[in-house]
């Protein structure tokens, strides 16, 4: 498990300094505009640290996310978000249920723009509200397991790792692993991910 994390790491950090070479753009860079923007997001999405009592499990798979926020200034933004991950599969030689996932997070954005170029990268900090919602769609395969049905939700920290590139003076494409933190009834929740955000300052 550690050596994969530490390979999507490596791939997101390779990605970010293959932002600028992405996208062809005019040679003068473009000013981070302020304001309200809107920002959509689609990847790959994780959950770990929680057990099913079950033989087999799936944590692995697409995930998206949108984010609504307010650019303060060049070096801050404040932002709220959703984030839908991958239901968590579960088997017992055939599949016995699931447990769906989604987060809300309020979060600061730190943001440290690369001199003359249209690059920011960024570092997010906050809380998310993390949803957990079992639900056993074949019993009679769940018997005999520690499958139970059940809802549950923490509030736990939230951090997310990034860059953007403006493409056009309020656009901008984005790489990002973002990460909420809950417990053993939750999970914790991971997405990596690549999007559009737009600027409406």
């Amino acid at each position: 498990m550690k050596s994969n994390g530490a390979k999507k790491r490596l791939i997101l950090i390779v990605l970010l300094l293959a932002l600028p070479w992405m996208v062809s753009v005019a040679t003068a860079a473009f000013p981070p505009p302020q304001g309200w923007y809107v920002e959509a997001n689609g990847g790959y999405s994780y959950a770990t640290s929680k057990s099913y009592g079950v033989p087999n499990v799936r944590r692995t798979g697409s995930g998206w996310n949108v984010n609504l926020g307010y650019k303060v200034s060049t070096f801050f933004s404040a932002e709220a978000g959703y984030t839908h991950y991958f239901p968590t599969r579960l088997y017992n030689g055939p599949k016995l249920g699931q447990d769906n996932h989604f987060s809300y997070d309020l979060s600061i954005k730190g943001i440290l723009p690369i001199s003359d170029t249209s690059l920011d990268l960024f570092a997010k900090v906050g809380i998310a509200r993390l949803h957990s919602d079992v639900v056993i769609t074949s019993p009679a395969v769940a018997a005999g397991t520690g499958a139970t049905p059940g809802t549950q939700n923490v509030t736990g920290f939230y951090i997310a790792l990034g860059g953007e590139f403006y493409f056009a003076p309020n656009t901008a494409i984005n790489l990002q692993w973002a990460r909420a933190n809950g417990n053993g009834q939750t999970g914790d929740l991971a997405l990596y991910a690549a999007g559009l955000s737009y600027n409406f300052g």
